[in-house]
């Protein structure tokens, strides 16, 4: 008879793939934010399964954490894996949350009308954590290629394992947003990008997690 394992993550949501002998327990807690108006959420409060939002007596906007604080607070976490949360926006105005640009967050229906539950959905298309790295590019190429002068064929080689598909690319050169990796061959030092380039030349490259954010539904507690 095979054993089967429960498995509890350290917020209480199911974030890794299922193996055929796991049970999934779930246990989430609510994290209480009572803060001002403008807030930054913490990445464990997202974890703990239930944001209970309480505080500023005005409209307020909070910000969400960056992709790289989420993974740090959720190292299992990985390409393809989501779960779900509730924000309970318990004053009388609407809270517009937003995301700092730039952070590897992306969120679509984010704005928690007032004395309403909001449930939303967090997935992650992209792993890798933050990294700036050196690259050159062709004109409408869709290349990334690390081995530019300086950097030895092993130095090209350890930063494309540092690189993963799914991750955003920004910077000089690169295809517009969204921009994310297709492929790595950590081989060559090739990095292929699903937008072409728009330039030719060598510039440094900001490689960041990819999370999205999606608001589903929303109703009274």
């Amino acid at each position: 008879m095979a054993m089967r394992t429960g498995r509890i993550d350290n917020g209480g949501n199911d974030v890794q793939k299922q193996g055929p002998n796991d049970i999934i327990m779930d246990q989430k807690r609510a994290y209480a934010i009572t803060a001002g108006a403008t807030t930054a959420i913490p990445a464990e409060a997202i974890l703990s399964g239930i944001i209970d939002r309480s505080g500023p007596g005005a409209g307020y906007a909070d910000t969400w954490p960056t992709a790289d604080a989420i993974l740090a607070a959720c190292p299992g976490l990985d390409v393809g894996d989501s779960f779900e949360f509730l924000v309970i926006n318990g004053v009388a105005f609407a809270n517009t949350t937003a995301v700092v640009a730039g952070t590897g967050v992306t969120l679509t229906n984010g704005t928690v009308t007032a004395s309403l539950v909001k449930r939303f959905l967090l997935t992650c298309l992209g792993a890798g954590r933050t990294t700036i790295v050196q690259g050159l590019t062709t004109n409408a190429g869709f290349g990334l290629n690390l081995n530019v002068p300086g950097v030895t064929p092993y130095q090209a080689n350890k930063l494309a394992q540092s690189l993963q598909p799914g991750m955003l690319a920004s910077g000089t050169g690169i295809g517009a947003a969204p921009n994310v990796i297709t492929s790595v061959n950590s081989v060559t030092g090739i990095i292929t990008l699903a937008v072409a380039n728009t330039a030719t030349g060598q510039a440094g490259v900001t490689f960041t997690p990819n999370i999205t954010i999606r608001g589903l539904y929303q109703a009274a507690a």
